[in-house]
C-alpha cells in the first residue's frame, strides 16, 4: 500500500510507508518451508528394497533463516492416483508433532513383496504453516524367495 500513513492523525511525509505492501510483511512473519532430498532406505525411488517395512527420509528448506519443521504427515498410496487424491489407502501417518526428518519406519498395512507403492511427505514449521506436499516416490520392496 504505497502512501499508507500511520496512527496518530498525522499525514507528515515522514510517517510514510512506501510501497510496503501487506504481503511483503506477512511473508516476513511467516516463513515458508519446502520438503526436499526425499529418500526411501537412503536411496531416491529405489527398486527391489530389501524390506517391506522402509524408513523414510527428509530435508527442509526456507527462504528464511531460524526455520524448523515442528510436524510431518507421510500419505503412501497403492497407485499414483490415489497418492495424487490425497488417498493414503496403505499408511496415513496422520499430523505427527515431530521434529524427526530420519529413518521415519512405516507403520502402515503391508507392502507386498514386488508391488509397487508411492509416497509424498509435508512437513509444518513453528508457525504452524504446511509446506506444499512433497514429490511422488515410489516404494519396490523385493524380499528373497522362500
Amino acid at each position: 500500500i504505497t502512501g499508507f500513513t500511520y496512527g496518530s492523525g498525522m499525514d507528515a511525509p515522514d510517517r510514510e510507508v512506501k510501497g510496503c505492501y501487506i504481503g511483503d510483511l506477512l511473508s516476513l512473519a511467516m516463513a515458508k518451508v519446502d520438503v526436499n532430498n526425499t529418500k526411501t532406505e537412503n536411496l531416491v525411488n529405489p527398486l527391489g528394497l530389501d524390506t517391506t517395512v522402509p524408513r523414510f527420509s527428509w530435508q527442509i528448506t526456507s527462504d528464511q533463516n531460524d526455520v524448523v519443521q515442528t510436524a510431518y504427515e507421510i500419505l503412501v498410496a497403492s497407485s499414483i492416483d490415489k497418492l495424487n487424491t490425497g488417498d493414503g489407502d496403505l499408511w496415513n501417518s496422520g499430523k505427527i508433532q515431530s521434529d524427526a526428518s530420519q529413518g521415519i519406519v512405516y507403520q502402515g498395512k503391508a507392502l507386498n513383496s514386488r508391488s509397487m507403492a508411492y509416497w509424498k511427505v509435508r512437513v509444518w514449521n513453528q508457525d504452524d504453516i504446511a509446506s506444499e506436499w512433497s514429490t511422488a516416490l515410489v516404494i519396490s520392496p523385493c524380499t528373497s524367495p522362500e
